[in-house]
C-alpha cells in the first residue's frame, strides 16, 4: 500500500494514536488498511484494544517524531504487541519473567521446540547510539545467561533486543537487534539468523 503522509498536525498532544495515524495516511480507511497490512506481515491479528503499540509503531513508520509518539504508549503495550507476534508464530510465550537468584527481570521469553529467545523490548522516545546498542545487547546477554544457568532452560536461549525504531545495526555484540514492524520476518528465517547470533 502506498502511504500519502499528511503534513504537521493539528492539536496533536490531544489527539489518540488512531487519530494521529488516520491523519498521517490522509483518512481512517487509509490508516485502517496500513493496520491491516501491519498486522499481516507480522503476522498477527489484534483486537482494538490490544491496537495501541501497532499504531504507535505505524506512526514512527510514517515519520511522526518518535518523542511524541513513545510517549502515548505504555512500555506495557510494546511487550504486549511483541508477546502477540511470538504467538502467532507459534511460540510460547512467558511475559515479565523474574528470576529470583540472582535476580533479573526478562520482558519477552519465547520458546519453540528447538530454540529459546530472551527479548529485551526498548520503546524509547530516541535513537541509540552504537556503545547505548552494545550496553543494551551486553545485558541480554547476561540475562539470557541467567536464564540458562538459573532458570534451568535446556534448549539454547538467544537475545534480541526489540525496538520501535527501526536500525541500521541488526546485530550487536551476538545479539539480534530487531526492529517490532520486521519481527514476523525475522522470526520467519529465524534459522538463517541463528548462526549471527551467540546462544547462552
Amino acid at each position: 500500500m502506498e502511504l500519502v503522509v499528511v503534513g504537521a498536525e493539528l492539536n496533536s498532544r490531544t489527539q489518540s494514536l488512531s487519530e494521529l495515524l488516520d491523519r498521517r495516511c490522509g483518512g481512517h480507511l487509509k490508516a485502517a488498511l496500513y493496520i491491516r497490512e501491519l498486522q499481516e506481515n507480522l503476522g498477527v491479528e489484534l483486537v482494538s484494544e490490544d491496537l495501541r503499540a501497532l499504531e504507535a509503531t505505524a506512526l514512527v513508520a510514517t515519520g511522526y517524531p518518535i518523542e511524541e509518539v513513545s510517549n502515548r504508549v505504555a512500555w506495557q503495550d510494546f511487550e504486549r504487541l511483541a508477546s502477540f507476534v511470538f504467538r502467532a508464530w507459534g511460540y510460547k510465550v512467558v511475559h515479565s519473567l523474574y528470576l529470583h537468584s540472582p535476580k533479573a527481570q526478562l520482558d519477552v521469553v519465547a520458546s519453540s521446540s528447538s530454540v529459546v529467545l530472551s527479548v529485551d523490548c526498548k520503546h524509547y522516545a530516541r535513537t541509540h547510539s552504537p556503545s547505548q546498542l552494545r550496553n543494551f545487547a551486553k545485558a541480554q546477554r547476561k540475562r539470557s545467561t541467567l536464564l540458562r544457568t538459573a532458570g534451568g532452560e535446556k534448549k539454547p536461549v538467544y537475545s534480541v533486543v526489540l525496538t520501535m525504531l527501526d536500525s541500521e545495526d541488526r546485530f550487536c555484540e551476538g545479539v539480534a537487534i530487531v526492529p517490532i514492524l520486521r519481527l514476523g520476518s525475522f522470526l520467519n528465517s529465524i534459522e538463517v539468523y541463528l548462526p549471527l547470533m551467540s546462544a547462552s
